[in-house]
């Protein structure tokens, strides 16, 4: 009968914790959130707690949970939203555009290349290290140029584009 009792009290406690880390992932403050979680000493629960050693890690698995089963979903609706609203500056659509690649599927912009060794000073390089670092100059300077003209042709602000920051307050 005790270890009924036992296991009825931390099943219990189980739910106490877990209600408490759901509040504090939606942003509430300890005290407060140990409250509507429903302890009866909030305090000492509260302090005891934070010297579990999984206590922040627990914390910080309540926040990705909430991240990913709430907050993603409804700032993938409002990226939808805007990218599809044609009233929104390109150039506000294209940053929503990097933003939801890179953190959605990883997608991040290349990056200048690296080298993999260090360049050599010209007194050291020999013809055909000329050659090709010549070439790759080359073959840079026509990627750059294609991307200005792209960059050329978009619209990069409208009229109304602070009446669209403004509307868009609420995400600071």
């Amino acid at each position: 009968m005790a270890i009924a009792h036992n296991r009825l009290n931390n099943i219990k406690q189980n739910q106490l914790v877990a209600a408490f880390l759901q509040n504090i992932a939606a942003g509430m403050v300890a005290q407060k959130a140990a409250e509507k979680a429903g302890f009866t000493t909030p305090q000492r629960d509260i302090a005891k707690m934070m010297h579990s050693p999984e206590f922040a890690m627990n914390v910080s698995k309540a926040i990705r949970h909430r991240v990913a089963t709430t907050l993603a979903p409804q700032a993938m609706k409002v990226a939808e939203k805007l990218l599809n609203d044609p009233n929104v500056s390109p150039r506000v659509r294209w940053d929503i555009a990097k933003t939801v690649l890179a953190a959605g599927a990883g997608m991040v912009a290349p990056k200048a290349q690296e080298l993999d060794d260090a360049p050599k000073e010209i007194s050291q390089m020999s013809g055909d290290d000329i050659v090709k670092l010549r070439e790759s100059l080359q073959a840079e300077m026509v990627n750059r140029a294609n991307s200005a003209k792209l960059i050329e042709h978009a619209h990069l602000g409208s009229a109304n584009d602070s009446q669209q920051a403004q509307e868009l307050d609420f995400l600071d």
